[in-house]
């Protein structure tokens, strides 16, 4: 029996050697996913927006200022190398469509790394936005190695967005106000179309209706006299 006990061992320390040695692949696998899917709570609890002019920091008119961040915690995230962070944003107050349409750059700044969005489809969610309603903006950047990348998740106390626009002219707004007069007659119009087409479809209705019922009331008093 000596001579078999021998390479029985062995077999059996190999398959535990390969079990550890397994064992610690998985770990390192689900260290580096981990890594790859980290995460870091970012707090907002002041508005972080800041409004400039495509030329500079120009003093833009309140009545031109119509968002704000919403406070908040925000995850940052990484995805396939990428790092993303979705912000709320609140609509403050109802703007002429030409207003929204002038803003040229829309980015969110921490620690003077620059993540950007997709300016179109921000503008399009800001202009199908009511007063008052909450918007969500998506905002990337791509770091240039994992320590820039660590750097922004260990560091990112410094948020901001910035906002720069061009304000319209006299008469671009004054145009892009006749536009909005233009549409509300036309809705007016289409209003008053529809409530006078009911009106007589309701008023033609009961004409038939009364027509109907005074020849059968005729047809009934002859009946009774035998005619």
């Amino acid at each position: 029996m000596k001579k078999y006990f021998l390479p029985s061992l062995t077999s059996t320390l190999a398959i535990l050697m390969a079990i550890t040695f397994s064992s610690c692949g998985s770990d390192s696998n689900n260290e580096n996913q981990n890594t790859e899917n980290e995460t870091k709570k970012i707090v907002l609890n002041e508005n972080i927006v800041q409004w400039g002019t495509t030329s500079g920091w120009g003093c833009i008119p309140e009545e031109y200022q119509f968002l704000e961040s919403a406070q908040g915690a925000y995850n940052l995230t990484e995805k396939e190398g990428k790092l993303e962070i979705a912000i709320d944003f609140k609509k403050t107050r109802d703007v002429q469509k030409i207003i929204i349409d002038n803003i040229s750059d829309l980015q969110l700044s921490i620690n003077d790394k620059n993540f950007q969005t997709d300016r179109p489809a921000a503008i399009e969610k800001l202009n199908a936005a009511g007063e008052n309603e909450v918007v969500k903006i998506v905002f990337t950047y791509i770091p240039s190695s994992d320590k820039e990348k660590q750097d922004i998740f260990e560091n990112n106390d410094n948020c901001v967005v910035t906002i720069k626009t061009t304000i319209p002219k006299e008469e671009e707004l004054a145009s892009n106000s006749d536009d909005d007069d233009d549409d509300d007659v036309d809705d007016i119009y289409k209003k008053a179309k529809k409530d006078y087409d009911d009106a007589y479809s309701k008023a033609k209705s009961d004409y038939d209706k009364a027509y109907k019922q005074a020849q059968k009331d005729l047809n009934d008093a002859l009946d009774s006299y035998g005619w």
